[in-house]
């Protein structure tokens, strides 16, 4: 995705929240993405900066265990299941 390879962690924070729990097809893979934003945080001090927050990191893993079916067994794992 061309946010994140440019560092604009808020825009693919937009991206990755839509594609994950707006839309009705298997997005597992985004809410991935979204989890580790938010587990790690990123983009430093500037104003693409997004906060580590540990509620919605595991929101995002608990939506991509639940849309993987459970075969996406390292976001499964960040939530216990």
């Amino acid at each position: 995705m061309r946010a994140v390879s440019r560092g604009e962690w808020a825009n693919a924070v937009q991206y990755f929240t839509a594609a994950c729990y707006n839309y009705n097809d298997n997005e597992a893979g985004s809410c991935k993405e979204l989890g580790v934003i938010y587990e790690y945080g990123k983009g430093g001090a500037g104003p693409q900066r997004v906060k580590k927050n540990d509620a919605l990191s595991k929101q995002a893993y608990a939506q991509c265990c639940k849309k993987s079916g459970g075969l996406m067994r390292e976001c499964c794992k960040k939530v216990g299941k």
